[in-house]
């Protein structure tokens, strides 16, 4: 194939291509990075949402105007800001200087999604929720839908769109004196609560709290609640809970489902809750026996059943003497098949690693029961683990590590994993964020074509006093930066022309004119290769399509 033969497809492209944006975008440089916020002080518990079109939200707790207020950006496929510099102020109500966790989805329209706390009503944290449209419009009005207005405790709410296109916020109410629950309350898409008063609640079990809830959609528009039951005391047994409720706020399996009541889980633990696309859902957590934390997994069906073991299938079993911890899920519903990320540790955890594991939809260690290596352990200390689905059954796992053994000095790396565990990146691993500076919190989502964005918390421009947010991309074939952009300029337009000619026609010489550029940007469709495949979807990425 020649340079010749390869340019001819492009020379009706020039006038279209003359109004694409030339907006920050995502950043083919892992030691640059996309800057999200660097506002005054600390941004802080950044949240993340993919949106269908390959974009996503990114939504965090700003102190810039001394009072924490919520803000907001969107971002297209390309890594570039539909809102104002530093994000969208969404609301600068009073806010509680210890703040709690709160949630932000992406609806099916497009629409941002946000649940948090505040104290702006009578000074205690009451439940307020937002619908923001993608041009920025506040669709519940500027002040949100107020959820809960009580004396209440009432921290770290979750959301989830439901099938009817209604919306369900669910969260802990944990009254002095008295026994906590989890209180839901479903919004319709114009923002009018459905259920009276404040919601409806689990039952409340007699000197008992329950909180660390999360919510997932089912069908006909019901849904499935996780909680932890007592978390009244240090020493109190931490069990899982989990139930599915109806439209109408009824229970739908009669009692709640025990997950786990074993032992104990860790105390302010999170469980992980995904749901599997017919009715049922996932869960992952881990719990400490004999001074060693292990990992598990549990699938619930529609009706509630145990499809591995009670108590969940341990996801590994050797090493022994080791920690198997922090698990990190992604389910793939076609197959019924869990691929598990999980830290591995020493037992008196000053190292660490970090494997994989695979369920089948029977809850067989698939990876054998020691799983499969991503890191071995050692001192490179690797924290916050996720993982997201990319392709055919495969997924993308990412952390923190830390290679000078500081854990003030993170970087951000990824790995990507088929379906019979095999890394498919050249070297095993992609490094996302290379400057060695404090980072933390790393949500990540999967967006949409088997690549991943992940956003973060980073000192680099001020180490004392201020923390920024930056956010990656990282496409399926372990390329940074927006596919297409193949002369690296941090943007996608006919300027890239030639370089994708090049790139295509003689790789040896783009790599010589572009010796900071990554040829697999070449490789817009996403099959592995740059070939004329990719001819037809640079196209489409030049039109905007």
């Amino acid at each position: 194939m020649t340079a010749r033969r390869l340019r001819a497809p492009f020379a009706a492209l020039t006038l279209p291509c003359l109004a694409l944006s030339s907006l920050a975008q995502w950043n083919v440089d892992p030691a640059e990075n996309l800057k999200v916020c660097g506002a005054t002080g600390w941004q802080t518990v950044p949240k993340l949402a993919a949106t269908a079109d390959g974009g996503c939200y990114m939504g965090w707790f700003d102190p810039r105007s001394g009072n924490y207020d919520m803000y907001i950006q969107r971002y297209d496929r390309f890594g570039h800001p539909q809102f104002a510099a530093d994000g969208l102020l969404v609301s600068n109500n009073a806010q509680n200087s210890s703040l709690v966790d709160w949630s932000l989805i992406a609806d099916s329209s497009g629409n941002a999604v946000l649940v948090f706390t505040d104290i702006r009503a009578v000074g205690d944290l009451d439940v307020y929720a937002y619908r923001i449209a993608a041009d920025g419009t506040f669709l519940w009005g500027p002040n949100g839908v107020t959820l809960s207005s009580n004396a209440d405790f009432e921290p770290a709410p979750k959301a989830a769109e439901l099938s009817d296109g209604s919306f369900l916020f669910a969260w802990a109410r944990i009254p002095s004196p008295g026994d906590g629950v989890i209180v839901m309350q479903k919004v319709d898409a114009a923002g009018t609560p459905q259920y009276p008063g404040d919601g409806v609640t689990t039952t409340v079990e007699a000197t008992r709290d329950q909180g660390f809830c999360s919510v997932v959609a089912a069908e006909s528009g019901k849904y499935i609640v996780s909680w932890l039951r007592d978390i009244s005391t240090f020493g109190s047994p931490r069990h899982i809970r989990c139930q599915k409720f109806n439209s109408d706020g009824t229970p739908a399996w009669g009692s709640h489902v025990s997950v786990f009541d074993a032992t104990s889980v860790p105390i302010a633990y999170d469980p992980i809750l995904r749901s599997d696309g017919a009715g049922g859902a996932v869960l992952g957590w881990h719990r400490s026996s004999a001074n060693l934390f292990a990992s598990f997994v549990q699938h619930l069906d529609a009706n509630g059943l145990e499809l591995f073991p009670h108590n969940g299938a341990e996801i590994a079993t050797l090493p022994a003497g080791q920690h198997h911890m922090n698990p990190a899920i992604s389910y793939n519903a076609a197959s019924g098949e869990t691929i598990v990320i999980y830290s591995e540790q020493t037992s008196n955890q000053a190292q660490r690693g970090v494997r994989a594991q695979k369920l089948s939809a029977l809850g067989a260690r698939a990876w054998g029961d020691s799983g499969v290596e991503l890191r071995p352990v050692d001192t490179n200390i690797e924290d916050f683990i996720r993982c997201v689905p990319s392709g055919a059954g495969g997924a993308i796992a990412m952390c923190f590590d830390a290679p000078t053994g500081s854990v003030v000095q993170d970087r951000v790396v990824a790995f990507r994993l088929d379906v019979n565990g095999n890394l498919t990146w050249p070297g095993g691993e992609r490094i996302l964020a290379s400057q060695l500076t404090d980072k933390g919190r790393l949500p990540v989502v999967a967006d949409g074509s088997g690549g991943a964005i992940a956003l973060w918390e980073d000192n680099r421009n001020d180490v004392t006093s201020s923390v920024d947010l930056y956010a990656q991309n990282v496409n399926a074939n372990g390329s940074l930066g927006p596919l297409g952009d193949l002369n690296c300029d941090g943007d996608v337009n006919i300027l890239d022309i030639n370089a994708f000619t090049l790139a295509l026609s003689d790789p040896a010489g783009y790599a010589i004119a572009y010796p900071d550029c990554d040829i697999l940007l070449a490789d817009v469709n996403g099959d592995g290769s740059a070939d004329i495949l990719d001819i037809n979807p640079f196209i489409a990425v030049l039109a905007g399509s």
